[in-house]
């Protein structure tokens, strides 16, 4: 934009991360530290196994919510009520999303850093079931042996679609 068709009033929605097949928004800020779900039962019908190159957080995210329900005390329904500025719902992004973060990583906290927000950093919730009341998790990077318990307390950044 020129200083003539700058907008004060315009909102950043987030940061852009995709490539000519995958897009998506990463929220500029964290929403908090939640379990992906308190009790052992019920586990979501999620397809196990790690992989960097699966992009559905928002399916998985969906079945989350089905399967837990909208308590805002948990990971999914957290993202999903966290709304962007332009009203989409959030979302958990799977392994393979956080994988395009991770490749892009100090581009995207040196945008953060510029906009005056929290940078990425700690352990995040993706939406990708590593077996029964576990799930991978980001912590800086990715591996297929970071899961946790869906009774953790992990950080929640919500993704947002692209349409």
């Amino acid at each position: 934009w020129s200083s003539t068709t700058w907008s004060n009033d315009l909102v950043a929605e987030g940061i852009y991360v995709g490539d000519a097949s995958h897009k998506f928004i990463i929220s500029l800020t964290d929403i908090g530290s939640v379990a992906m779900y308190s009790s052992t039962s019920p586990t979501a019908s999620l397809s196990t196994g790690y992989s960097t190159t699966t992009y559905n957080g928002k399916t998985n995210t969906d079945v989350l919510l089905s399967t837990f329900g909208n308590d805002n005390s948990y990971a999914s329904a957290k993202a999903y009520t966290t709304i962007s500025p332009s009203g989409k719902n959030g979302y958990i992004g799977s392994v393979g999303e956080w994988n395009m973060v991770q490749t892009n990583i100090t581009a995207i906290n040196n945008l953060l850093t510029l906009l005056g927000v929290t940078t990425i950093s700690g352990n995040y919730w993706t939406s990708s079931l590593y077996s029964t009341y576990r799930y991978y998790d980001y912590d800086g990077a990715l591996s297929s042996s970071d899961y946790t318990s869906q009774s953790s307390s992990l950080k929640v950044r919500p993704f947002y679609t692209i349409n």
